[in-house]
């Protein structure tokens, strides 16, 4: 076996990168609940100007939160059904009965009986782009590449 020429100690590495291991998991937890934090507010102001007629949209409202390599995602979802049909316009359209042989509704306190309705369609009300656009997700994100290099500088 050849004798080394050089040889290099390095001493307390493990040191060294036990303190990167402990940098590491502090700003992954810091990332984690700056996006709690963000998806918390960002709910919030969702559910203050979600239009409400049963309150079925406003209460569905949720975030959910996803570290990925690229860094933290934030995911908004509503339970309610009707959700994509008060964000998006609809188009006129011809309502017919399916399990039924007719339409059964209330129009001002009066009881219809229907085989088929002209529906007029539906206005947008893009109320999750408005909120989007007030709070400043860039802005936001710069927060969060500041605090992890005060993370790492510690």
């Amino acid at each position: 076996m050849p004798t080394p020429i050089l040889k290099v100690e390095m001493f307390g590495l493990r040191d060294l990168l036990g303190r990167f291991a402990k940098a590491d998991t502090r700003l992954t937890e810091e990332v984690r609940e700056r996006g709690r934090d963000l998806g918390r507010r960002v709910v919030e102001r969702l559910q203050a100007t979600a239009p409400v007629k049963t309150g079925v949209l406003r209460q569905g409202i949720r975030y959910r939160t996803a570290l990925t390599q690229h860094g933290i995602e934030l995911r908004l979802t509503s339970q309610a059904k009707h959700t994509l049909f008060v964000i998006y316009p609809t188009r006129p359209h011809i309502i017919r009965p399916v399990k039924a042989r007719v339409l059964h509704f209330f129009v001002d306190g009066r009881e219809v009986f229907t085989r088929i309705v002209h529906h007029p369609g539906t206005k947008a009300n893009p109320f999750v782009a408005r909120v989007l656009n007030e709070i400043d997700l860039a802005a936001e994100a710069g927060r969060l590449s500041r605090r992890a290099d005060v993370i790492f500088q510690a």
